[in-house]
């Protein structure tokens, strides 16, 4: 607020220039200055304030969110396609008022996700494989969540 309040009297001691330093509107360096000059020394000797850092929120993501099967895995494809086909029927409220009661009737009968073959995998996709396949069985107990825990390595979130 001081930095406004100190451009505030400068503008007013150029518009009308009858602020005078006696009255400690203007420290008595800036005092024999006008114009450019004046607004200058002001900027100076107005001390700049500490601005506190707001740290972000981080936000969880929504797990009834729709997945680009396209970057599934061949092993989640058919798994990615039918959870996006519940997902998307069970966000008609006039039909299923309740999202989750609707998903659980439901996930049963999205095709289970499988193990992928790591053996056609380059050797740099490889060790994802393997990650993949140790936790895609733990994740698969939570259909929604899945594409989640294999984010994060089979622990929940």
């Amino acid at each position: 607020m001081k930095p406004l309040l100190n451009w505030l009297l400068v503008a007013a001691c150029m518009a009308g220039g009858g602020v005078s330093a006696q009255n400690g509107t203007i420290p008595d360096v800036c005092a024999s200055k006008t114009g450019d000059a004046l607004r200058a020394c002001m900027q100076d000797v107005t001390p700049a304030e500490e601005i506190e850092q707001l740290t972000p929120v981080e936000r969880s993501p929504d797990p009834a969110q729709l997945i680009d099967c396209r970057q599934a895995s061949a092993a989640d494809l058919k798994f990615c396609i039918g959870r996006n086909e519940v997902i998307v029927a069970c966000r008609d409220k006039s039909k299923h008022p309740d999202f989750n009661a609707c998903f659980a009737k439901y996930a049963p009968n999205i095709p289970a996700p499988t193990a992928e073959n790591c053996k056609r995998s380059d050797t740099k996709s490889r060790a994802q494989c393997r990650r993949r396949n140790a936790s895609y069985s733990k994740c698969a107990l939570d259909p929604l969540r899945y594409f989640t825990c294999l984010a994060n390595g089979g622990a929940p979130k």
